[in-house]
This record gives structure tokens, C-alpha cells and sequence, in this order.
């Protein structure tokens, strides 16, 4: 049974697929040998469905692709951004470029072969999409978690936790963590769906589709594994988590604006009040990001939990609403990867006077000048950059 786009990117193979009988052509007559399936195609929604995956998704794609590259140059060409808390987030905008390209390539070439019927570009999308339909799994999980990590972090900072030490101090092996824990839970995708050959349909649409290996059918641990360990870790255990910390790092803020207010009415400190002014603004930009994440993800937490309650009546009366609810789900991924350098450049002025420094020196060549003339013009107006961010 191929599955319908809907079941390949949430890899949810309960779902019964609805295939539409399209016009057979002329072809079919003088082939008997090809069976009437060979043409049917789900052409279910397809024309909203281009709309809405390959033309808006593969444009918000692409302005993601092109941000998150920008930022990914800006934290991997600065020492302070690598040994900082922007280590998390040079790693967010690494997943995030793989996450909207692998849309593009699996999503959005997906629906504009069954719109168009390219059976040759469906024999290319077959090549790849089993082996990066798993990477990109294990970069979204990766990313969720290293959002939880950082946020986990920025909370002990607020509360002045005396596990900050510890955090700082081994960010490295807990951002590998957050991959190890992508690749522990998603990586086994592979092993899941095989592509088929159907020699009977040579030349059609349906020549190759995506079949569920013995793994997942004749395996009643590995359901239980795939249904339910993986849909709390890396769906419902990343959503609620932050949830719970935003909620704390909410209260920890209002707690210390009104200790903050009543020491700058004893103290005039111009370095201090700079120093927390920067703390907030690293904390409210990670606040923002878990947000979008939040808010990207609340429509994939309701689906989860309706799948394990009542599939039946979600794969019948409500199929139309999966189907588009699953297009939704991962376009509002894309959409929170697209709106990190947004809230990056909006929180924190430093950086944002970092970005445009560092977009002007890309877009045209330097002019002849003391070359660290123009960095500490930066860091005198605005602070030094590498405790702006995220390292205090």
C-alpha cells in the first residue's frame, strides 16, 4: 500500500490511504497489460495541496535555507559565538537549513509529481526519500531538544541555579546529546519504508510507491516503540517541557524586575544595568524562540494524542482535516525556522548590529582600511559582542 504524503512525513502508517480513480487515458486501451490501478492517483485536494506545500512551503523554504545559512556563518566564524550559549543556536541553524531543504525535496516534489504525473521525477524522489525523510526526522527531533537544552540553561541563569556552572561548562556534550537523542529515536525511519517496484505498471504514476517493511507490521514491541516512546519523547516530553519552563522563566523575571528596580534606586551602576539589560534580552529571545516552536508545534500535539484516542474517526470523518493538518504541521515548522533571525535581530541589538555589519562586508568587498577598525567601531557602541548573546 503506498502511503499518502501525509503518512510519509509523519511516517504514521495507520492511516487508511483514499485514492481517487483519475481520467484513464487512451493509453490503457492499447496496453492491456496494465492494470486499471496503475492509474489511479490521489488527486484528493491536490490543487490547494500545491498551493499550499510547493508553492508557499518551497518560498518560506528558501527564505529559511537563505537566513539560517547567514546566521550558521555569523556563529561558526566567531570564537565567542562557538564558546557561548550561541552554540545551540549555530546548531539550530544548521538543523534548520537541512529541515527546509529536505521539505523542498521531499513535500514539495511530492505533490508536484501527483499533480503533474512526472513519472520520471517520481523515480528520482523515490531514490532519496526513504534515507533523507529519516535525516530530516532526526534534525527536527535534534532541533526540538536543543531548544529544550538551551532553555533549560536560560532558566538556571534566570534563577541563579547552581547548575549554570555545570551547564556552561559542558555545552557541548549536551548539545550532542540533543542529536544523539534524534538519532536514537528517528534514525530507525529507515528501516520502516522500503520502495517498491511494480513491473506491471512500467510507465505509470504508481511503478514505485512506499510499502511498510515486516519491522513495523509483524512486530508488536517495535509498534509499541514507535507509537508511543517516540511520540512522548520527541513530540509531547519537548512541547510540555518548555511550556513549564517558559512559565518559570516567566515568574523568575517578574521576581527580579522588582529586585533589579529597588537596586538601581541605591546604585547608579552603569555596568551592571547593562549587564542584565543583556541577560534579558538573551533570555526574551529564546523565550520567543521556544514560542514559535510552541505554537509550530501545538497542531502535531493534537493530531498525536487524536491518533492514540480515536484514529477511526480520524481516518474517516475527519480525513480531510489530516490531510490538511499534516501539510499545516510541517509548513509551521518551516515557518519557525524562517522567523529565528527575525527574533534574533529584534531582541538583541548587538547582534542585530552584528548582522548588518557582517551583511555589508559580505554584499561588498572592505575598503582599504585598519581592518579591526570597523569591529570595534561595533563593540564600542554596543557592548562586546560575545557576552551580548548568551554568556552570562
Amino acid at each position: 500500500m503506498e502511503l499518502t504524503s501525509a503518512s510519509v512525513i509523519r511516517n504514521d502508517t495507520s492511516a487508511t490511504e483514499i485514492t481517487i480513480l483519475s481520467t484513464i487515458p487512451d493509453v490503457i486501451k492499447e496496453a492491456p497489460t496494465l492494470e486499471p490501478k496503475c492509474y489511479l492517483n490521489d488527486t484528493k485536494h491536490l490543487t490547494e495541496r500545491l498551493w499550499l506545500v510547493t508553492i508557499l512551503g518551497s518560498a518560506l523554504s528558501t527564505i529559511s535555507i537563505v537566513e539560517n545559512a547567514f546566521l550558521f556563518l555569523i556563529f561558526i566564524t566567531t570564537k565567542q559565538h562557538r564558546r557561548s550559549h550561541s552554540l545551540y543556536l549555530l546548531l539550530l541553524a544548521l538543523t534548520d537549513i537541512f529541515i527546509s531543504l529536505t521539505y523542498i525535496l521531499i513535500m514539495s516534489v511530492k505533490v508536484l509529481c501527483q499533480y503533474n504525473e512526472w513519472v520520471f521525477m517520481k523515480k528520482i524522489w523515490m531514490t532519496y526519500v526513504v534515507p533523507m525523510m529519516t535525516m530530516s526526522h532526526v534534525a527536527i527531533t535534534a532541533s526540538s531538544f536543543l531548544i529544550v537544552f538551551a532553555t533549560v540553561e536560560r532558566f538556571c541563569i534566570t534563577a541563579s541555579n547552581h547548575y549554570v556552572e555545570f551547564l556552561q561548562n559542558n555545552r557541548c556534550y549536551i548539545a550532542l546529546l540533543a542529536v544523539l537523542i534524534g538519532v536514537f529515536t528517528k534514525g530507525t525511519l529507515i528501516l520502516e519504508l522500503k520502495p517498491i517496484h511494480n513491473s506491471n505498471c512500467t510507465g505509470t504514476i504508481n511503478e514505485y510507491r512506499l510499502e511498510i517493511t515486516a519491522l513495523v507490521n509483524h512486530n508488536e514491541h517495535y509498534k509499541l516503540f514507535r507509537f508511543w516512546f517516540r511520540n512522548i519523547v520527541t513530540i509531547l516530553f519537548p512541547f510540555f517541557t518548555l511550556i513549564f519552563l517558559n512559565a518559570r522563566i516567566v515568574n523568575e523575571l517578574r521576581k527580579n524586575f522588582i529586585v533589579e528596580k529597588h537596586d538601581m534606586e541605591l546604585t547608579h551602576a552603569t555596568n551592571a544595568k547593562e549587564r542584565k539589560a543583556r541577560i534579558r534580552a538573551a533570555t526574551r529571545t529564546l523565550m520567543l524562540v521556544a514560542c514559535t516552536y510552541l505554537l509550530a508545534n501545538m497542531l502535531n500535539v493534537i493530531i498525536t494524542i487524536w491518533e492514540h484516542i480515536d484514529a477511526t474517526s480520524l481516518f474517516s470523518s475527519f480525513l480531510d482535516f489530516y490531510i490538511f493538518s499534516v501539510d499545516t504541521v510541517s509548513l509551521l515548522t518551516i515557518v519557525a525556522c524562517a522567523l529565528r533571525l527575525p527574533i534574533y535581530a529584534s531582541c538583541q541589538p548587538a547582534l542585530r548590529a552584528e548582522l548588518i555589519h557582517f551583511a555589508k562586508l559580505f554584499c561588498k568587498r572592505p575598503r582599504h582600511v585598519n581592518g579591526g577598525r570597523n569591529e570595534t567601531l561595533l563593540i564600542n557602541r554596543n557592548g562586546t559582542i560575545s557576552e551580548t548573546l548568551f554568556n552570562e
